[in-house]
């Protein structure tokens, strides 16, 4: 790290370090399994809590619902996702996983873990924790605070 970043605020520090981890996992998801970002997060959200709304995927992962739904398109398309439209709501779309769509998701979880590995193994199994807990509080904190800012 520069002089000048370490006199950023902790805020600047890791929207840095979550672009950088999203740049490499972007890559590694698209050179591995032609997925892109959004994508991934359509197929590892609708593996464990399938069925889902579009707008309920976009308040899980807080992202943005129009990448999602082109995501979604584009597994639809690939078919690796299918969608129901609800019928107490015509105009809601249920989506879920197809076998082939499981498939993938199987094989890229895997690798996501080999990714995550490399992420942290210059950190202790205390560090590790430490991070761990750290984000899951922060994260905790500003989905509860959302609007408070």
């Amino acid at each position: 790290m520069t002089e000048i970043g370490k006199k950023q605020t902790l805020a600047v520090r890791l929207i840095v370090l979550s672009r950088l981890i999203s740049r490499q996992s972007s890559r590694f998801l698209n050179n591995k399994f032609n997925l892109s970002m959004a994508e991934w997060l359509v197929l590892g959200h609708l593996d464990t809590l399938r069925p889902l709304r579009l707008h309920e995927l976009a308040d899980i992962t807080h992202a943005d619902k129009a990448q999602l739904s082109r995501a979604s398109g584009t597994l639809i398309q690939r078919g690796l996702v299918r969608k129901e439209f609800d019928l107490k709501d015509g105009r809601s779309v249920f989506f879920w996983l197809t076998e082939k769509g499981h498939e993938i998701k199987d094989l890229a979880n895997k690798s996501a873990f080999e990714f995550d590995q490399r992420l942290t193994r210059e950190l202790t199994e205390g560090e590790h924790e430490l991070l761990s807990a750290t984000i899951d509080k922060l994260t905790q904190d500003f989905e509860m605070n959302i609007e408070a800012v």
